[in-house]
């Protein structure tokens, strides 16, 4: 199976990988080579997720702006 892009990810799945790469940095005993793409991969998570969470933010509120309309 093709590993997806990260800005393809669900938030569950970028969720999922970020403590998977997480686990794998404290794992103690990583090169220093991995350690640094683990935690640019980390980070592009960390985005991914964010990114998704703002967007889901942006969604409810534009919902509730459009209610409150509705109700007045």
């Amino acid at each position: 199976m093709e590993e997806k892009k990260i800005d393809e990810l669900s938030f569950e799945e970028a969720y999922g990988a970020l403590e998977e790469t997480l686990g794998e940095m404290e794992k103690g005993d990583v090169p220093l080579d991995k350690s640094l793409e683990l935690f640019k991969r980390g980070v592009l998570l960390y985005k991914r997720c964010k990114n998704l969470i703002d967007s889901a933010s942006l969604t409810v509120k534009e919902v509730l702006g459009d209610l409150e309309k509705e109700i007045d």
